[in-house]
């Protein structure tokens, strides 16, 4: 007989890690004890013959649960002369890691949901009946509800809710699911729903809460949901009054897509177009919402995703949503809207009475439990592209799941990135560990700095990082942005040095960490997007590099681009045409073109128009851009498909959504445009000219092809035309890899014809999956660059 004590980390609480060890060991003979260690994982002292501990630690990694990790196993012999006489969970100690050991938050799991709807063998007069807060050792809310690690009831929100005798008795039986499950409870001791009116009158609580929330949402109102990481508003998706009082009432959301929920697969078929690929997300324990090609002719409301032919959907991942659809599809409605419940650029509220004060203007009631919400958490949010899946939004499901540096910061070092300023988040670098926060927003007002703020504390506090730890803080090099103002005062405050890092070079760098590359990889980059503050003091966008992340050379870039009125030109995308016309086209021609195309498109018609006009022929100053995405939005407004943006990558988005609906993809159309694309000598990359092409064939009175076959044959000859630049510069210098990053990769079109044709190369095309293209990857490339100098000066 010998002893040995197994230390584990990974992601091994939270997901009943240690009830299955202490099965698997009963079942192995051993005895001893197991026990949570901060965020260090799990240590384990167990006593038995060798050949059973043998094929005990053989069946940890085949048999451990679905939603665990395991990253590493230590095991060292003991030399004790105790003998153990049976097998505890004992209670929990401090321990100090390198690593949260903590999951995201879980979908309700099957059994879980059987229980609570009494499906299959489960029988209705189970006390989890209808209880919208139905959890076990395998699911329910884990990151939003823990104040603290390790992973025990007592550091979470569920303090508050003593278990009763019966769920002690389950907590205890070790042949029960909920075996030392922390974040479970019953209709007897655990949280409950109410709903409210308006003027904060309770109508309903429990049961009658949802049956009354069902009977709201029949009549057409808007009610405001309490969730796990915040609160949603819900309503009737086929009502098209409600959803257009809900625009009304949040003012700056006049266009912006509302996602739908549906109850389960068959409806999402129902509305939209759902492949097995589409299916294998929507039903992942993650439940992100997955952006879909509607089907026509269905009753959902136009108003809910207006001028687009895709949708934005999920199926419901709390017990709540299963109850509350259970009682509406009962009164005979179909797919519900639940979109973040929050004023335009604030984060959500989270407590009773910021719902209600920020919401109250918008919801006719107010459907409210009372647990309490540690951190708030956005839904997640991707879309499909073929066989790959592409982030938009990394929240809900995946944080605070770490991923894997390709820099070791080392012992005792942590580097802090506090992102960009869109569609934002904050990372930490721990040894050989990236944890990006939730996802903060648009770092532009006082509220979403100060939850950047507390989301980079927060996950200082799990992961047991001191001040003195902190080696540096990077940020955005742009001098105007919150989130690199906030950073300078945190570096102050540490008396740590301050790293900026370009954008575009983050957006490189973060390629290597979806692609698990080391740091001294070669390679091509592509990055394409909105606006990054570029080295020369302009704003970046359409950009190619050769090299390693740690020697980036641009090597090819779109030309520069006036922006008549500066951000105006972003919001009013007639503004880039109006720009990208002049450089086509003399001052009177220029004139009489833009007033038959775009003065309808600006708000003050023909005065703003002559006003622009004016100050392109006299060649005013103003900023210049680089950027692909600003010509999408001139692109969009020329073959008619958006004139404002009210959200960003508006026209962008409604450019696709033409190119879908194209029943014909025209190979002469895309040759067409790429002879018109040029590149020079100097690596200026041109697509002027292929706009012009759009505006002749506008302007000729006889349209030679319809606007969806144009946008669909120019959105794949820009996919074609970067692609064969990429190509030409890997071959030219040996080079075997040409990874894109950059939003613009969202764009279904121009993702797959780029990656097809850089695979047909017989040259490795890479892209992000974890981290999403977008902004959402620029914390961790700053961190991994941050500590890629940190190490160089040190």
């Amino acid at each position: 007989m010998i002893t040995v004590q197994v230390d584990i980390t990974g992601i091994v609480q939270g997901v009943g890690f240690r009830p299955f060890l202490f099965n698997l060991a009963v079942t192995h003979g051993l005895k001893g004890w197991i026990l949570n260690r901060g965020n260090a994982g799990v240590r384990m002292e167990i006593q038995g013959e060798k050949e059973d501990i043998e094929a005990f630690l053989k069946d940890i990694d085949h048999e451990k649960p679905a939603i665990s990790r395991i990253d590493d196993v230590s095991v060292v012999k003991l030399e004790i002369t105790r003998h153990y006489q049976d097998l505890k969970i004992k209670e929990s100690e401090e321990g100090r890691g390198e690593t949260i050991v903590l999951p995201a938050d879980i979908a309700t799991c099957n059994a879980c949901l059987s229980e609570m709807m009494g499906h299959g063998t489960q029988e209705k007069s189970s006390r989890y009946f209808m209880y919208p807060f139905i959890a076990c050792a395998h699911c329910g809310p884990r990151f939003t509800t823990v104040v603290d690690l390790p992973y025990d009831r007592r550091v979470t929100t569920m303090t508050q809710f003593p278990l009763c005798n019966d769920c002690l008795k389950e907590y205890r039986d070790k042949g029960d699911r909920r075996f030392h499950a922390q974040t479970f409870a019953c209709p007897e001791c655990g949280p409950h729903y109410w709903i409210e009116d308006a003027g904060g009158v309770t109508i309903g609580e429990r049961s009658k809460a949802f049956s009354m929330a069902s009977d709201k949402l029949t009549k057409g109102k808007i009610i405001a949901m309490k969730g796990i990481g915040g609160v949603h508003l819900v309503w009737d998706a086929m009502n098209e009054e409600t959803t257009k009082i809900v625009r009304q009432r949040k003012k700056n959301r006049k266009t912006k897509p509302f996602a739908i929920m549906v109850r389960n697969i068959s409806m999402a078929r129902e509305y939209a177009h759902v492949s097995s690929f589409d299916e294998s997300i929507l039903k992942s324990h993650r439940r992100p919402i997955v952006i879909l090609l509607k089907k026509l002719g269905t009753d959902l409301a136009h108003g809910i995703a207006p001028g687009l032919n895709s949708i934005g959907m999920m199926l419901p991942y709390m017990g709540s949503h299963h109850v509350l659809l259970e009682y509406i599809t009962s009164a005979g409605l179909g797919p519900l809207v639940f979109t973040s419940g929050n004023t335009s650029g604030i984060p959500m509220a989270i407590t009773i009475d910021d719902i209600k004060n920020q919401l109250g203007e918008i919801a006719d009631y107010f459907l409210l439990h009372n647990r309490d919400i540690y951190q708030r958490c956005d839904d997640s949010v991707g879309k499909t592209c073929g066989n790959d899946f592409l982030l938009i939004r990394r929240s809900r499901g995946y944080v605070p799941e770490f991923l894997i540096s390709p820099v070791n910061i080392g012992k005792d070092k942590v580097i802090i990135a506090c992102g960009a300023e869109l569609h934002s988040n904050a990372a930490i670098l721990k040894r050989d560990k990236i944890f990006t926060t939730q996802y903060i927003g648009d770092v532009s007002n006082l509220e979403t700095l100060e939850y950047l703020d507390q989301s980079i504390n927060h996950f200082k506090k799990l992961l047991r990082i001191d001040d003195e730890e902190i080696a540096t803080v990077c940020c955005d090099q742009h001098p105007s942005f919150l989130s690199t103002n906030y950073a300078k005062e945190l570096g102050n405050e540490l008396n740590v040095p301050l790293t900026p890092v370009y954008h575009h070079h983050s957006h490189s760098a973060a390629l290597h960490i979806d692609n698990r590359l080391p740091v001294n990889q070669s390679m091509i980059y592509i990055t394409l997007d909105g606006v990054g503050y570029g080295s020369d003091g302009n704003a970046w966008g359409g950009e190619i590099f050769a090299g390693t992340i740690d020697n980036l050379q641009r090597v090819a870039h779109l030309k520069y681009l006036k922006m008549p009125g500066g951000d105006l030109a972003v919001k009013y995308p007639a503004r880039m045409l109006a720009s990208i016309l002049s450089e086509q086209m003399d001052p009177g021609m220029l004139e009489s073109s833009f007033q038959r195309l775009g003065k309808i498109s600006l708000p003050g018609k023909e005065a703003e128009s002559n006003l622009v006009i004016k100050q392109l022929n006299e060649n005013h100053r103003m900023p210049i851009t680089s950027s692909m995405g600003r010509i999408l939005d001139a692109t969009s407004v020329a073959l008619g498909a958006c004139s404002r943006a009210s959200y960003d990558g508006e026209p962008a988005i409604r450019l696709e959504g033409l190119a879908e609906s194209a029943r014909k993809t025209d190979e002469k159309l895309i040759d067409s445009y790429i002879q018109s694309f040029s590149l020079n000598n100097h690596g200026i990359i041109d697509f002027t000219r292929g706009i012009m092409h759009i505006v002749n064939d506008n302007l000729s009175g006889e349209k030679k092809a319809s606007r969806a076959v144009h946008a669909r044959a120019f959105l794949l000859a820009v996919g074609r035309f970067f692609a064969g630049i990429a190509i030409n510069e890997a071959m030219e210098r040996g080079i075997d890899k040409i990874g894109m990053s950059g939003g613009v990769f969202l764009n279904r079109y121009i993702f797959t014809e780029l990656k097809r044709m850089v695979n047909n190369s017989r040259i490795k095309c890479l892209h992000h999956s974890t981290l999403p293209p977008g902004d959402g990857c620029i914390a961790p490339g700053q961190a991994i660059i941050g500590a890629m100098r940190f190490l160089q000066e040190s």
